[in-house]
């Protein structure tokens, strides 16, 4: 939405960006403005950019983390079943390219929930996120396997992992389960992906090059792997311990803006 103004022929002008003058004298953009009506209830009649949730699956937004213009990938609108928890309910986001490679864990145990890979996304890679983006990541629940081994059991809805950053899992990529815990359902971005082999809607770069990255699923053949995408976009296991690479993914809610260039802005 954008507000108008008249000129002097009658003519009204588009307002693009509207500012307002701070105590140091210095304009900062305005992101909503309101007017009262003669009920005195706020009416929105400038509005910076466009809602996130307004955005079509696959659409490539863009905020900096460690100070660089990053993409993102939106992955799904809304919360993606009732096996999620009502905090789901947003924008998903997936980077676009693998961030940076990680262990998994370094306990060479496949326990997400205690995972070096889920404290460090929850921790160092949170703060590196521009504040203005930082400030409106929603805090949400996820399915998750808890505990390590050959167990399927999974925790979901408000049992879900609580957590603001995280990796996707097996089942929100749309890949079959052979005995893994089904952590969600698929998520739009992934519907129209091979279920059992390689898939380029899948397959990601790090520093230009196609890798391997890491998903939250344990393979549950084994205390010591989980799940990851081989560089073809297929599905593949590694031990925890292993270096590979990883793609943030988180939500955000619907109403936080995107400017005319694809840069997050806020709500």
């Amino acid at each position: 939405m954008s507000g108008y103004v008249g000129d002097p022929r009658g003519i009204a002008k588009k307002i693009d960006k509207l500012y307002v003058g701070d105590g140091a004298g210095i304009a900062r953009a305005v992101q909503k403005a309101y007017f009262g009506d003669p009920r005195g209830v706020a009416e929105l009649w400038h509005q910076r950019g466009t809602p996130l949730g307004s955005l079509s699956v696959g659409s490539v937004v863009y905020f900096a983390v460690g100070g660089v213009r990053t993409p993102w990938i939106v992955v799904e609108q809304g919360c993606p079943s009732p096996m999620y928890d009502a905090s789901c309910d947003g924008t998903w986001l997936l980077c676009k390219d693998m961030y940076s490679s990680k262990q998994w864990s370094k306990t060479v145990k496949n326990d997400y929930s205690l995972s070096s890979i889920r404290a460090y996304m929850d921790s160092t890679f949170l703060t590196s996120i521009d504040q203005s983006v930082r400030s409106v990541i929603k805090d949400v629940r996820i399915p998750y396997r808890p505990g390590g081994g050959s167990s399927t059991s999974v925790n979901s809805g408000a049992s879900g992992l609580r957590c603001k950053v995280f990796l996707l899992s097996a089942a929100e990529v749309n890949l079959g389960f052979n005995n893994r815990p089904k952590e969600g359902v698929w998520l739009k971005y992934f519907m129209n992906c091979n279920t059992t082999g390689a898939d380029d809607l899948r397959a990601a770069n790090y520093n230009g090059v196609p890798g391997d990255w890491w998903l939250r699923t344990p393979d549950t053949a084994t205390s010591n792997n989980a799940v990851l995408i081989a560089k073809t976009g297929a599905m593949s296991s590694a031990n925890v311990a292993y270096l590979h690479g990883f793609r943030p993914a988180m939500v955000l809610p619907k109403e936080v803006l995107v400017d005319g260039d694809g840069n997050v802005i806020g709500g």
